[in-house]
Parts: structure tokens; C-alpha cells; sequence
């Protein structure tokens, strides 16, 4: 699997913001990890989170546990190979993410582990945000996903069925002339009283990344 730029930028956004919302979190869960990138950068930022990555994919989630005990941060992660319907972890996490399965209803793939990997057909929206509710604790969590831009009003429609709440969404395009291509979203089982809605550009008219972009990525991109 391929380290892509929303995928970093989605990681390094929620670190951010939970460091600012709440840096004191315990535990967290990557969902669908993939090969584990945003449990690591997780880790590299919120220095006392335990987080359990889980991955239904056999080759995924050997990857993973490789690269988690190749990092600095091995004695807090741990890989479950296994997919939501058969987790059976315990569901106290202080933060849950998920950059899930991206595309409904377009044309698929002929191989079945890239449409697991970006398709719908395994983990349905509606699915996932009642899985993301349940591993939610009692006292206060958060919860993230990154999702197309078009689904962002049928992301927060499902957030209102699992009586779940916006804290902030932030909209990205790849530079000022391009439309919205994805929307990362927080959330929270605590109500807020005025989430926030913002706009982020990867690059500029000049074809550089944007200061946002880069302020957010500098612990993680050597070239910054």
C-alpha cells in the first residue's frame, strides 16, 4: 500500500487537534490500519497513547506489526488481525480514527484486496460510525475520519443517527484553483456547543505546499 498525501496530512491533523482538545489521551484505535502509518504518527505526537491497530487484511496487518516493532514506539502499539464484526477488544478508547474505505458505487477493481482497501463493499459507512460509537468510553472521546468531499453531508447525517457530535470539519483542495476533494472530520460522544468549519490548500498558486501544510507535516517530512 502506498503512503499517500491525505493520508499523512488526515494523520497529522488529528494529532494536532487532539493535542490542543485534549492531550492527556490514554488509549486510541486506528481502524482498517493498513499498514499502520496513522497509529504511528499518533504515537510520535501524543507521547502517552496505547494504540491498538486493527486490519482485516492478512498481509496489511503483517506489515504493520512490522513496522511497529521497527519504530520507536513499539511498546505502544499492537496489531489485531481481525475485521469489527469479530473484534473483541475492549470498548474504552479516548480516541478512535479511521481513514476508511473510500468509494460507493464506482467502478471496482478486479483485485479483491485494493476493493477491500478502497471500496465500500466491506465496511459500510453506517456501519463503521456504529463500530466507532461503541469503542467510544463514557467520559469523553473523539473520534476522526477522513472522507470524499462528496460524502461529507451524508457523514454528518449518520454522525446524527449515533447521536454523535461535529467538534470540527476541515475541508481540503489541492491548491486555491481546485474544488474540495476531502474533508477530514472530528467528532465527539460529547456535544459541542459551536464546531468549527475550516479550509485547507496542500499547495499554493505556485505549486508549493501551503505554511498550513507545512506547519502540520514538519515533524513528520524531512524536507520541511
Amino acid at each position: 500500500m502506498k503512503v499517500c498525501t491525505d493520508s499523512c496530512l488526515f494523520g497529522a491533523w488529528v494529532a494536532d487537534r487532539v493535542k490542543k482538545q485534549n492531550p492527556a489521551v490514554k488509549t486510541g484505535v486506528d481502524i482498517g490500519t493498513g499498514t499502520g502509518l496513522l497509529a504511528l504518527m499518533l504515537a510520535q505526537e501524543l507521547l502517552s497513547i496505547q494504540i491498538e491497530a486493527i486490519e482485516i487484511d492478512t498481509n496489511a496487518a503483517m506489515q504493520a506489526s512490522e513496522n511497529f516493532k521497527a519504530s520507536p514506539f513499539t511498546a505502544r502499539l499492537t496489531v489485531q488481525h481481525t475485521g469489527m464484526e469479530d473484534y473483541t477488544g475492549k470498548p474504552e478508547f479516548d480516541l478512535v480514527i479511521c481513514n476508511p474505505p473510500f468509494y460507493k458505487d464506482d467502478l471496482q477493481s478486479p483485485n479483491d484486496t485494493r476493493n477491500m482497501a478502497h471500496h465500500e463493499a466491506d465496511l459500510t459507512l453506517r456501519r463503521l460510525l456504529a463500530s466507532m460509537g461503541w469503542l467510544f468510553n463514557e467520559r469523553g472521546s473523539f473520534g476522526a475520519i477522513l472522507i470524499p468531499y462528496a460524502r461529507t453531508d451524508e457523514l454528518l447525517k449518520e454522525l446524527k443517527r449515533y447521536s454523535l457530535h461535529l467538534v470540527e470539519k476541515m475541508y481540503v483542495r489541492q491548491t486555491p484553483r481546485h474544488p474540495n476533494f476531502r474533508t477530514m472530520v472530528l467528532f465527539s460522544n460529547k456535544k459541542v456547543d459551536k464546531p468549527a468549519i475550516k479550509q485547507m490548500t496542500i499547495k499554493n498558486e505556485n505549486a508549493e505546499y501551503s505554511e498550513e501544510f507545512q506547519e502540520l507535516l514538519k515533524e513528520y517530512y524531512l524536507a520541511f
